[in-house]
């Protein structure tokens, strides 16, 4: 069980994991390891704000290196959009085909990043087509999303996915089919199991300008060859509801909406939040998932930590006081449920759950990031917006408590490491006075979307003049310039000059 540490909370941390993870680091192909290869993202998102701290554009180098050559390889499904859960190979060209609902949601948020530090139209594609899919193939009917999609189909591991010359020629015909096949490296001979896992990896070289054109110029090829791939046995679905996966997925949406302006994304985010809270937060416990209807099993800190992440990411969404009530809430039965009043932290399991041998409480990623990481987010951000001390403490409690894993293991730790810089940093605290639908305050709050700010807290007043409502700390003594949206950018409780031009917010930031 890891012990609170008495050594301050310093940055001292967090330089030493962007020089651990720089050594680690493929600096050819990306990712960490030689294979197989995880798309795992709170290392990236770790380099990212190293990168940015430290001005060390290698690290920033190194994440958009990744992004390319995952979204260019086979991890990649180049026709329904998705990525598959992890690389076989060193080189991210031959998945495991299974598709897993949490990876697409980190996947989102990190392409969204990578979007926003170089406006590269293939990233923005890969999270529009990602979404797509999950809209397409992923979604129950009352808007929950499912849990996976299995890697095998009619027998066979990656039968749904793979392509032979021939097919693709009868599709498409000749002349169409062999450009295809020439730009995603399809040949006789197969690079999987006697067939073609779809990739463009030998194009990387050329020109962006060159790709997007290829790439605009094959897509009515692309959707040809989804529309015969339906013919195909599907592979399974696994149609668990799961809280936790839910909500990143919620979130991913919600980021999408907020930073490509697509209202399309804020409806599905809302749809399936609303079947959350209807279903899975029950009598003021959050429940592990949702089974006809009804919530069932005691959550695991997990399902609690990201819901309140998804309630506050509706809340910055849509201003509405109502989401961050319920964030509130969240958070109280985390702490009345998970919290540790002995030594700090969060339990995996609540205290009513069954007992077991050994009551974990870890700081270290999996396949998502650590609970603990995601609670010390929560509070840090749930203090921005109400101004509640106990909040903070609660968030440098649990950082002291893994500060050694911190020290020993930055890749395990990155999620940690990222709220730790989050506390050491301060946000920025971005205030925008103005009714939501205004088109000005609409564009000043995609500008706060649209640059790289890894610490960032939104809030909008829905007050066209006159001082903000006292609730929000914030927004206390801040008014609209004129009747105009006016936006603050705030940071360790120093605020700028007001501005009511987008571009002057987006120099701000």
């Amino acid at each position: 069980m890891p012990k609170s540490s008495t050594e301050p909370l310093t940055n001292r941390r967090l330089d030493h994991a962007g020089i651990e993870l720089g050594r680690l680091f493929d600096s050819v192909h990306g990712g960490f390891g030689e294979g197989p290869k995880f798309p795992a993202v709170p290392p990236l998102s770790l380099m990212l704000r190293q990168a940015v701290r430290k001005k060390d554009e290698t690290l920033q180098d190194n994440v958009l290196l990744q992004l390319r050559r995952m979204a260019a390889g086979g991890l990649y499904d180049h026709l329904g959009g998705g990525f598959h859960r992890y690389s076989v190979d060193g080189e991210w060209k031959v998945p495991h085909f299974e598709k897993m609902l949490y990876d697409n949601a980190q996947l989102v948020r990190i392409y969204l990043d990578g979007w926003r530090l170089t406006r590269e139209e293939r990233f923005r594609h890969v999270v529009e087509e990602t979404l797509e899919y999950v809209c397409r193939e992923m979604t129950h009917p009352d808007g929950a999303f499912y849990a996976a999609q299995d890697a095998d189909s009619d027998g066979h591991e990656g039968a749904f996915f793979v392509w032979q010359p021939g097919e693709i020629m009868s599709v498409l015909g000749a002349e169409l089919g062999g450009e295809f096949c020439r730009f995603y490296d399809v040949e006789e001979q197969g690079n999987f199991e006697g067939k073609n896992v779809l990739n463009r990896s030998k194009r990387l070289g050329l020109p962006a300008e060159e790709q997007e054109l290829a790439e605009s110029r094959l897509r009515p090829a692309r959707v040809k060859l989804l529309t015969a791939r339906k013919q195909r046995v599907k592979p399974q679905r696994d149609e668990n509801i799961l809280t936790s996966w839910n909500a990143m997925m919620v979130s991913a949406f919600l980021d999408a909406a907020l930073t490509l302006g697509v209202r399309a994304y804020r409806s599905a985010a809302e749809r399936a939040l609303t079947y959350l809270l209807d279903y899975a937060f029950v009598n003021g416990r959050v429940c592990r998932m949702v089974v006809g209807g009804k919530g069932r099993l005691n959550g695991y800190l997990d399902d609690v930590a990201w819901l309140a992440t998804a309630l506050l990411d509706a809340f910055e969404a849509t201003s509405h006081r109502w989401y961050l009530d319920q964030a509130c809430a969240v958070a109280e039965s985390l702490l009345a449920n998970y919290w540790d009043d002995q030594a700090g932290g969060c339990y995996f399991t609540s205290h009513d759950h069954e007992r077991l041998i050994h009551r974990i409480k870890s700081g270290t990623d999996n396949a998502i990031p650590s609970g603990n990481a995601v609670a010390a987010s929560v509070f840090l951000r749930l203090f921005s917006f109400t101004g509640e001390e106990r909040y903070h403490e609660r968030a440098g409690q649990v950082l002291r408590l893994f500060q050694s894993l911190m020290e020993q293991n930055p890749y395990g730790a990155s999620a940690l490491l990222c709220s730790l810089d989050w506390f050491l940093s301060g946000p920025k605290e971005i205030v925008v006075m103005g009714p939501r639908g205004n088109p000005l305050t609409e564009v000043m709050v995609m500008t706060a979307h649209q640059r790289y700010v890894p610490n960032r807290a939104v809030l909008v007043v829905e007050a066209s003049q006159g001082v903000g409502e006292p609730e929000f700390p914030l927004a206390r003594g801040k008014t609209s310039l004129n009747g105009r949206p006016t936006a603050y950018v705030c940071q360790h409780q120093t605020c700028s000059q007001p501005v009511t031009e987008p571009q002057q917010l987006e120099a701000l930031l």
